[in-house]
Protein backbone atom coordinates (compact mmCIF):
# COMPACT_ATOMS: atom_id res chain seq x y z
CA UNK A 1 0.00 0.00 0.00
CA UNK A 2 2.79 2.37 0.78
CA UNK A 3 4.41 1.71 -2.79
CA UNK A 4 0.81 2.76 -4.37
CA UNK A 5 0.68 6.11 -2.38
CA UNK A 6 4.53 7.01 -3.21
CA UNK A 7 3.32 6.51 -6.93
CA UNK A 8 0.81 8.36 -6.99
CA UNK A 9 2.12 11.11 -4.27
CA UNK A 10 5.20 11.22 -7.16
CA UNK A 11 2.88 11.79 -9.81
CA UNK A 12 0.81 14.43 -8.59
CA UNK A 13 4.00 15.94 -7.72
CA UNK A 14 5.34 15.67 -11.62
CA UNK A 15 1.93 17.28 -12.52
CA UNK A 16 2.03 20.26 -10.14
CA UNK A 17 5.55 20.86 -11.51
CA UNK A 18 4.73 21.19 -14.54
CA UNK A 19 1.68 23.18 -13.91
CA UNK A 20 4.14 26.00 -12.47
CA UNK A 21 5.10 29.03 -14.89
CA UNK A 22 8.42 29.18 -15.66
CA UNK A 23 9.92 32.89 -15.00
CA UNK A 24 12.46 34.18 -16.62
CA UNK A 25 15.99 34.50 -14.60
CA UNK A 26 16.83 38.29 -13.92
CA UNK A 27 20.49 39.60 -14.97
CA UNK A 28 19.46 43.05 -14.99
CA UNK A 29 17.77 45.32 -17.61
CA UNK A 30 19.52 46.75 -20.55
CA UNK A 31 19.17 50.63 -19.86
CA UNK A 32 20.72 49.77 -16.48
CA UNK A 33 23.96 48.07 -18.14
CA UNK A 34 24.14 50.64 -20.97
CA UNK A 35 23.84 53.69 -17.95
CA UNK A 36 26.65 52.19 -16.42
CA UNK A 37 28.71 51.76 -19.82
CA UNK A 38 27.97 55.18 -20.49
CA UNK A 39 28.94 56.33 -16.90
CA UNK A 40 32.62 54.32 -16.88
CA UNK A 41 33.43 55.63 -20.33
CA UNK A 42 33.10 59.34 -20.46
CA UNK A 43 36.06 61.45 -21.75
CA UNK A 44 36.78 65.47 -21.49
CA UNK A 45 35.61 67.23 -24.78
CA UNK A 46 36.79 69.98 -25.84
CA UNK A 47 36.10 73.73 -25.05
CA UNK A 48 32.67 74.54 -25.15
CA UNK A 49 33.64 78.78 -24.84
CA UNK A 50 30.59 79.16 -22.35
CA UNK A 51 30.48 82.68 -20.45
CA UNK A 52 31.31 81.66 -16.93
CA UNK A 53 34.78 80.27 -19.06
CA UNK A 54 34.88 77.11 -16.24
CA UNK A 55 37.32 74.75 -19.04
CA UNK A 56 39.89 77.65 -18.60
CA UNK A 57 39.16 78.17 -14.28
CA UNK A 58 39.76 74.24 -13.51
CA UNK A 59 43.06 73.47 -14.47
CA UNK A 60 44.15 70.39 -16.05
CA UNK A 61 44.41 67.77 -13.24
CA UNK A 62 41.73 68.86 -11.63
CA UNK A 63 39.92 67.89 -15.30
CA UNK A 64 41.35 64.52 -15.12
CA UNK A 65 40.24 64.06 -11.36
CA UNK A 66 37.26 64.47 -11.76
CA UNK A 67 36.73 62.15 -14.90
CA UNK A 68 38.93 59.37 -13.32
CA UNK A 69 36.11 60.08 -10.48
CA UNK A 70 33.27 59.66 -12.67
CA UNK A 71 34.02 56.91 -14.81
CA UNK A 72 34.28 54.50 -11.38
Amino acid sequence: MNTENNSSGNESEVVSRQNESKKRKKYGRMRDVMKKIRLQSHEVGANCNCPKQCFQNVPEEARKTISRILTQ
